[in-house]
């Protein structure tokens, strides 16, 4: 089992989780919660509690599964006021689905072992609070051991890119030298390290590079990515293209659209056209503000300055997603460039949330939150936009500072 064993997390139950995404409930879950009588702690927008009068598990069309009921502003309907479970603190943490109780990490069956990941959802994650991951390992692997056993899955192999398999023990390579790129940095901002980092990967992706036989690639990552990666030459800075500008856009349209959607719950999403319309023209700056999104405001906010309180943030979430590359969601380089949108997004959040336009660890512990959501949102096509739209030139997005320039430059 793999996991970024320098993560920390400890529940300090704030509730975000309870109001984020679909919670899925086997039957044989809610089977038992039933004849426990869970429904008494359930309640819908009107205070209706009662097994009879409101049933809190809903069929999850084409699948024998179900989810938890939700009210209209999107929290489930077993979260208390004071922002409690209420299965949890009446009837005891074991009687939770296994989708809660796992939470915040999400278990990946790949070839060579099966990958843990922490959701940057849960702002415990983000903000690094807790025992490290390391020290949490047996209830980790107790947790992962059973979601493989509920719900099994084929192991996916591993794509370096798409139709280019990697094998793991070329993956590992390419995890420690991106990782000793972060450390050699030091402390403070990390874009010089993610510039060398984009610098390795342009090369691993060349045409030449990707016609050699495994074994050769993996004996060229090892000799060429490490003399970079330990070479005192500073890494180039390149700007972004302007497709890699308009797909940084279109990413944060979609972040954007989701936390829009998850202010409706489980509402008609009929009404959304026109909001989603306005969003999407402003972002691509063709319209004006839409709601809290102005882009303009972004633009005025000020890059955090090498002693910020962000930095230690930035870097456990590089570390982090760096340490779990190859879940087997997409091929290895997409997934990079996936994690690096989602960065880029959270800090354009945060310029959004930011009361002086100065980023500071609060409003960019907001800004992934809402960044990393998109990971939950259960539609077919978010994750198909996370897909095509998170990648290109992320790095170099993230490195070069231009997370906030208008696609037209």
């Amino acid at each position: 089992m793999r996991f970024a064993p320098r993560q920390r997390f400890e529940c300090r139950q704030c509730g975000r989780c309870c109001k984020i995404g679909w919670a899925v409930v086997l039957p044989s879950e809610a089977e038992i919660l039933r004849q426990e009588g869970a429904g008494r702690l359930f309640s819908d927008d009107a205070g209706r509690h009662g097994a009879r009068e409101v049933d809190p598990f809903i069929p999850i069309r084409r699948t024998a599964l179900f989810r938890l009921g939700r009210r209209s502003d999107g929290s489930c309907g077993f979260l208390s006021p004071e922002g409690r479970c209420r299965i949890h603190a009446q009837m005891g943490a074991k009687l939770k689905p296994l989708t809660c109780r796992i939470f915040p990490f999400h278990v990946h069956a790949v070839e060579g072992g099966p990958v843990v990941t922490s959701s940057f959802s849960c702002p415990a994650v983000a903000w690094n609070l807790g025992m490290a991951l390391a020290e949490q390992a047996r209830e980790i692997r107790l947790l992962a051991d059973e979601w493989r056993r509920l719900f099994p899955s084929p192991e996916r192999p591993l794509l370096f890119e798409k139709n280019r398999p990697i094998a793991p023990r070329t993956l590992d390579t390419l995890i420690e030298i991106l990782c000793e790129a972060l450390e050699r940095q030091g402390e403070g901002d990390p874009r010089p390290a993610v510039a060398r980092m984009a610098a390795i990967l342009d090369d691993l992706g060349r045409s030449r590079v990707a016609r050699l036989a495994p074994d050769r690639f993996a004996d060229y990552l090892d000799i060429t990515g490490r003399y970079a990666v330990r070479s005192d030459r500073p890494a180039p800075i390149r700007a972004p293209s302007f497709l890699a500008r308009l797909h940084a856009r279109g990413f944060f349209f979609t972040v954007a659209s989701v936390r829009l959607r998850g202010a409706w719950g489980d509402r008609s999403r009929i009404g959304l056209g026109l909001p989603m319309a306005r969003l999407l023209t402003h972002v691509h700056g063709l319209g004006p503000p839409a709601g809290d999104v102005d882009m303009r405001r972004a633009r005025r906010a000020k890059w955090p300055p090498r002693d910020s309180a962000i930095w230690p943030l930035v870097r456990n979430y590089l570390e982090n997603v760096l340490t779990t590359l190859g879940t087997g969601r997409w091929p290895v380089m997409r997934e990079i460039g996936i994690q690096f949108s989602v960065l880029n997004a959270a800090l354009l959040a945060a310029a959004l949330a930011s009361e002086n336009e100065t980023i500071d660890d609060d409003s960019f512990v907001h800004g992934l939150n809402e960044a990393a959501d998109v990971f939950h949102a259960g539609t077919g096509v978010i994750q198909s936009l996370i897909g095509i739209l998170g990648g290109g030139g992320a790095l170099d997005e993230f490195a070069g500072s231009a997370t906030w320039s208008s696609p037209s430059g």
